[in-house]
């Protein structure tokens, strides 16, 4: 016995945790008393209490009432009522405020229908059951009823009563409080740390009784149900005493921790009776032929303290972790929530934390500094300074071969040879990073990263507006051949009545039509790189926040991202118009020195096709160079002045063409990345990416920001639910470490 006074302490700190209702939360040691209505219930927690417990209707038990019995000198009994799992904080508040003066142990049982009566009235339960007229409050409740009895005569014992299961609804009672007194009695039974009493009447075949079968749907193996056998006195035939007898010997429907039997006072019995009295027809047969240690109030009360006992010390340690990972999980369900969002500060100052967050994954993202996220390394779409370069390199490589209408031509007699414009290498642009995966032959190998293009999801540029301003990438064919018969129809077309000469009018309706196709190409490729900024702005914002805020910050900044978009395409086709119809002009002496290097590159062209048998000179040194052919003066004059004014001129455009061209397709592409893309769409003042910042944040109304990250009903109770977790998880933890 000594062993088990050692546990008071262990057993006062589950009677606190009960208190902060952490059995709702993990299982806690306890027993309970279940039974039918009429099983014997409210005198076996007589016997077991000293307590008086009401037989009559009115005051049947309504909820569930939590009996500590502590052995201490002082000599009181302290009443409370804790608050149920679906307490509003407003019942919290009052059913912590009821105070009932502190009573001695005989005042309490003898003041203790009183005292029923004022704890009925303070939780709002209804004692006229029989009269549905001018009624008001419930029949049952969830909350909890706590006596706490102490001296030095009690002895260590915790029990919870509950109602007891009924199946015909009777008076004001409905199906709908048989179920919650069914559910209530089924939360306690369920749970694998509590020790079930299940009161069974002797007078009455156990085969038939609810609470038995249902304490073996929760304990099936019957490890922690204690049958307790009351109403022995009503039977009076031998045959149904053995059949009791039998029970208690373990010769049918054995549970593990055995049936007892008790003999309590009756309804109508003399309450001068004693228990010691009442227990003497234990005497007689057949009764006194079972063990001691199964019979009595007594033997009983011993086996619930030890048993209690027992099973408070095994799980002490296992229950003090699982609280612990509860208050890990709890903490972090709150973390998952995010700070509260209530006032204009708190949403603020959220909406803020974000949009800074936000600013620094783009400013990484533009600057190539992937290393500082591990966002980068789990989508390359984030990647944006890498996939705009790449697409980059990608257009310049398209608009080299197919931006063109005619191709060029690189010899006196050809029309467009094999050899066009060799524009890419010269083009000011951003070089992307030489991949280390391309095969030899230059094609990519299966490891190369796709596109953005070939990642991007159609349907979000559809949902979102995108696909009604932006443009694709036509099919183009090759440039066409006969580039000299063009330009003789241009000449023939727009010439003027200039002598020996051309207008500036030709090259400028020459070029037009050339470069026909940089409109479609200009829009095609900025409307790439939108889809490519688009996409990592979309996925940035679910990466930092929840879906659905995530929607209502783009529903918020959508109209002014859009405009930006589509300011970046109308960049584009300004330069596009700049370069297509105003004079070709340029500061660049690039464009006279390819003009010249035309000219003498025919003339040394056509030399070399008429050069003479070599002269006995040739051998000597000094004319070993290949670049020195042999000449007569005839064929010099036949070379200025064998053709026509009009081929010659035709040959005059030409050259002018191509070289402005490659002037002018040079700029076109530079200004086209430097201000279309770069400056519009990434690094300028007036990026899409820079519409959602702390600066937009700020200058959001106190409505705006409730409409936009205000904590939703829902949220709110969720996080004041789990914020009444945490500070009962956290007293658990200071209680169980004491």
């Amino acid at each position: 016995m000594s062993e088990l006074l050692a546990s008071p302490r262990l057993l006062r700190k589950i009677d606190q945790l009960r208190e902060l209702n952490i059995g709702t939360m993990v299982p806690l040691p306890q027993m309970v008393v279940v039974g039918d209505q009429s099983s014997g219930k409210s005198s076996l927690l007589e016997s077991l209490t000293n307590i008086p417990f009401p037989t009559d209707a009115e005051l049947c038990t309504r909820y569930a009432t939590q009996i500590t019995s502590r052995r201490d000198i002082e000599s009181r009994v302290e009443i409370s009522l804790i608050p149920g799992p679906s307490a509003s904080a407003e019942r919290r508040k009052k059913l912590s405020e009821f105070n009932h003066p502190h009573l001695t142990p005989t005042e309490f049982r003898a003041k203790f229908p009183e005292l029923l009566r004022e704890v009925n009235l303070c939780l709002g339960i209804r004692t006229d059951i029989n009269d549905d007229s001018n009624a008001t409050g419930t029949v049952f409740t969830d909350d909890v009823l706590k006596i706490e009895i102490c001296s030095p005569e009690e002895d260590y014992l915790t029990i919870i009563d509950v109602p007891g299961i009924f199946r015909n609804p009777q008076g004001i009672t409905t199906r709908n409080d048989m179920a919650m007194v069914r559910k209530m009695v089924e939360n306690y039974v369920k749970d694998r740390r509590t020790i079930i009493l299940a009161v069974l009447p002797s007078n009455v075949d156990i085969a038939t009784q609810e609470i038995l079968s249902l304490a073996e749907d929760y304990d099936p193996k019957g490890e922690r149900t204690l049958g307790v056998l009351t109403k022995p006195d009503t039977i009076t035939e031998r045959s149904g005493k053995n059949v009791i007898c039998n029970l208690v010997l373990g010769k049918k429907k054995p549970l593990t921790l055995g049936y007892y039997v008790v003999r309590n006072r009756g309804a109508d019995e003399d309450t001068s009776i004693s228990l010691a009295q009442r227990e003497l027809m234990f005497n007689e047969a057949p009764w006194n032929t079972l063990p001691k240690e199964r019979v009595g109030i007594s033997a009983l009360k011993s086996q619930l303290t030890q048993l209690l006992s027992e099973i408070t010390k095994r799980e002490y340690g296992p229950l003090r972790q699982e609280i612990i990972d509860l208050q890990n999980k709890n903490q972090q369900a709150l973390v998952a929530l995010g700070l509260p969002r209530e006032t204009d500060q708190q949403q603020r100052a959220y909406l803020s934390s974000i949009a800074g967050k936000f600013q620094d994954l783009v400013n990484s993202a533009l600057t190539g500094h992937y290393a500082r996220d591990d966002a980068f390394d789990k989508d390359s779409d984030l990647r944006l300074s890498t996939v705009i370069v790449n697409r980059a390199d990608e257009f310049v490589e398209q608009f080299s071969k197919k931006g063109h209408e005619w191709k060029f031509a690189v010899s006196d007699d050809q029309e467009g040879g094999e050899s066009d414009l060799e524009t890419s290498s010269a083009l000011v642009l951003p070089a992307a990073a030489d991949n280390q995966y391309c095969d030899s032959d230059g094609e990519s190998s299966p490891s190369d990263e796709k596109s953005s293009s070939a990642t991007m999801d159609a349907s979000l540029f559809g949902s979102d507006g995108l696909d009604e301003f932006l443009h694709d990438m036509p099919e183009f064919r090759n440039p066409q051949l006969g580039i000299k018969r063009w330009i003789k129809d241009v000449y023939r077309r727009y010439r003027g009545p200039e002598l020996c000469s051309f207008g500036s009018s030709i090259l400028c309706s020459a070029f037009k039509e050339q470069s026909q196709r940089w409109d479609s190409f200009a829009k095609a490729y900025v409307s790439d790189c939108i889809r490519t900024i688009h996409l990592f702005l979309r996925r940035a914002l679910a990466i930092l926040c929840p879906k659905d805020l995530a929607n209502e910050i783009w529903s918020f900044i959508s109209d002014e991202v859009i405009a930006r978009y589509k300011h970046s395409l109308e960049t584009a086709v300004f330069l596009t118009r700049v370069e297509r119809t105003l004079n070709p002009y340029t500061l660049n002496p690039y464009f006279s020195s390819e003009v010249h290097e035309a000219r003498s590159d025919r003339l040394c062209d056509q030399l070399r096709q008429r050069q003479v048998t070599a002269p006995y000179h040739q051998t000597s040194s000094q004319f070993s160079n290949a670049n020195i052919v042999t000449v007569d003066l005839a064929t010099l004059y036949e070379l200025s002045n064998h053709k026509a004014n009009v081929d010659h001129l035709n040959d005059e455009i030409h050259d002018s063409l191509r070289a402005y061209y490659k002037v002018a397709e040079k700029r076109f592409l530079d200004n086209l990345y430097l201000q279309a893309v770069d400056y519009c769409l990434m690094n300028g003042d007036k990026s899409p990416l820079r519409v959602f910042s702390q600066e937009w944040v700020i200058s959001l109304s106190a409505a705006q920001l409730e409409l936009l990250v205000g904590d939703s009903a829902k949220t709110r109770a969720q996080r004041d639910r789990l914020n009444t977790r945490r500070v009962d998880l956290n007293e658990a933890i200071r209680i169980l470490r004491e």
